[in-house]
């Protein structure tokens, strides 16, 4: 499976109702694969939440929703990847964009007036981290310690450490030019 791939399944689940239910369509999908497909798409997606690992985006998450731990932005960058491809590229090349998505904006002023984030409306996607172990257990008739085994023989680390990309930094003036125009509408709205 390429990444091509990998996005294509992504995209194509957006459509496909709640969180629940794109885990569901996803799994299906893999189910209908080989073990060594369900392999690379496990690939991809640990590589694709390894780019989202940047202080920037750190910070970006963190000023808009309040992330407070790295398994809580790990959520997050799933859910990010889970809003598809050309959002989470723009995101990616740079942080500050997360404040153009339609699904932020909308949290932002959903959250402001007042409403509390119900699982499915909160930025987070666990659930799509385990879509390719539930669908190789099912194919390969293997545990998932095997797939983790897989993946380390192309090189991730699995349960490497959490180590964002970028200088580290935690002050509100650096984020007024790191990310200044999720800073100013964050400002427009007190």
């Amino acid at each position: 499976m390429s990444e091509d791939d990998f996005w294509a399944l992504i995209n194509s689940s957006i459509s496909k109702g709640t969180k629940a239910e794109r885990v569901h369509w996803l799994q299906c999908r893999l189910v209908e694969t080989s073990p060594e497909e369900i392999i690379d798409f496990h690939s991809w997606m640990f590589l694709t939440l390894q780019r989202a690992e940047t202080w920037n985006l750190i910070h970006a998450a963190g000023r808009l929703f309040w992330i407070p731990s790295e398994e809580s932005f790990v959520y997050f960058a799933r859910w990010l990847i889970g809003l598809g491809r050309e959002a989470f590229e723009s995101v990616v090349a740079n942080p500050d964009n997360l404040i153009d998505l339609d699904e932020v904006r909308d949290l932002i002023q959903y959250r402001r007036s007042g409403g509390t984030f119900s699982n499915e409306l909160y930025p987070e996607f666990e659930m799509l981290g385990y879509v390719a172990i539930d669908a190789y257990v099912q194919v390969a008739k293997k545990d998932a310690r095997s797939l983790w085994e897989a993946l380390e023989a192309k090189g991730i680390d699995v349960f490497g450490s959490f180590n964002p990309k970028g200088e580290p930094w935690d002050d509100l003036e650096e984020a007024q030019w790191r990310l200044p125009r999720i800073h100013q509408y964050l400002a427009e709205m007190e």
